[in-house]
């Protein structure tokens, strides 16, 4: 069986080569459509492939990667991203997956972060890819990426899919059990903000265009909740909830607006909801403790976090923390955000709890080396910092 490795791009002169190094011995061809780079993208791509093409991007993800389909010659087709990877050890897993009678792989996606906020956060010690070593983890996706080229098409603007193009003619999906590296949230800054802007263009127009559509509404709702407008994502979550009652975490989701736009009550009875539903248990579970923490109940909010470990989760150990410190049980807090601390000295919220704790306690010391390090490792409140730590050395 031969394999087509596509891949649609723009001004990607930064990642492209590594990404096409990685599976050069992967693929019998290499299909780029450049959807209007002005860097050395296309220069880059020619090093390794000379079927390049252009496409006037039309604000159509799906319309961009159906066109590189077209160009495909191969019987099966393998997308990635100009940032991302695949391990040269899973190419003979690849390799045998495409002698398989079966439609499509599911890939799980990592995108590698060394912020570990996210709820799906998963830490890569002790992971055996090379690939993850340099980052302390990341937050998984799954996605199909590789399909036989007998007709299948990409829908959807954004968050397009083959999915369903697939289950239409009735293919079996599979799951292969390889992973696909991908470094998107490393990216400069004015690249990822040029991005999320174009993201969030786009998935306001497919809201528009597929408004009965639950995984549009639903991504929207997500894409609404980072903007922190949660009467809005309260309104499209609702919309999902309706079109698919069983639509998969959308309780969890609903529990964490709930608890954001004051709807305490309706927050707990969606959280009941979830555990029903089975929903991801750090998921519902963080959700739920922050509507205890946003209505005040720290008691409430403690007991249900120590009914599970979620050690390596950063957030978990500073919800823990801070509910602690606002019940008053300084002595626990601080283990908790000294651990937040280790696993990451930039999880800034947690200075203001673990000094006002130590403080609590009497240990000035203690509080001051936490000031210090702080101060050292450029606390957005350096300055305040600085006058507390004075303050405390003279008492």
């Amino acid at each position: 069986m031969s394999l087509s490795v596509c891949l649609i791009v723009k001004n990607e002169a930064g990642c492209l080569a590594n990404c096409l190094n990685s599976i050069r011995d992967l693929a019998d061809e290499i299909i780029v459509v450049d959807t209007g780079s002005t860097d050395r993208t296309k220069e880059i791509a020619a090093q390794f492939t000379s079927k390049i093409y252009d496409f006037t991007w039309c604000d159509d993800f799906s319309k961009a990667r159906n066109v590189c389909i077209g160009k495909a010659s191969k019987e099966w087709v393998l997308f990635l991203d100009a940032d991302e990877t695949i391990s040269v050890l899973d190419h003979s897993l690849i390799r045998e997956a495409i002698t398989k009678d079966i439609a499509g792989y599911l890939f799980t996606t990592r995108t590698y972060t060394s912020e570990l906020t996210q709820v799906s956060f998963v830490s890569s010690l002790g992971d055996s890819y090379i690939e993850s070593r340099s980052y302390k983890g990341w937050l998984p996706a799954q996605m199909c990426r590789l399909f036989r080229h007998d007709g299948v098409q990409f829908a959807g603007r954004i968050h397009e899919s083959v999915i369903p193009s697939i289950q239409e003619k009735g293919g079996v999906i599979g799951e292969i059990g390889v992973p696909i590296h991908h470094y998107g949230a490393l990216k400069l800054d004015g690249v990822k903000l040029e991005k999320e802007r174009l993201y969030a263009k786009l998935g306001k127009l497919k809201e528009r265009e597929m408004s009965d559509n639950p995984k549009t509404l639903f991504e929207s709702a997500k894409r609404t909740i980072m903007e922190k407008d949660f009467v809005k994502a309260r309104e499209l979550l609702e919309e999902v909830q309706d079109l698919h009652p069983t639509y998969p975490c959308i309780y969890s989701y609903l529990t964490y607006v709930y608890a954001h736009v004051g709807l305490f009550a309706t927050a707990a009875k969606a959280f009941e909801v979830a555990v029903q539903q089975n929903e991801p248990v750090r998921l519902r579970i963080m959700n739920m403790a922050i509507a205890y923490e946003r209505q005040g109940k720290f008691d409430d909010a403690v007991s249900l976090l120590l009914q599970h470990d979620f050690s390596s989760f950063v957030p978990y150990g500073y919800l823990l923390g801070k509910c602690l410190h606002l019940k008053g049980g300084h002595t626990k807090a601080v283990v908790y955000l000294e651990q937040v601390l280790t696993q990451d000295s930039t999880y800034w919220n947690a200075y203001h709890f673990l000094i006002n704790s130590y403080v609590a306690l009497g240990q000035h010391t203690d509080a001051i080396a936490v000031l210090e390090k702080g101060i050292a490792g450029g606390h957005p409140s350096k300055s305040e910092f600085e006058k507390l730590r004075k303050r405390l050395q003279c008492q």
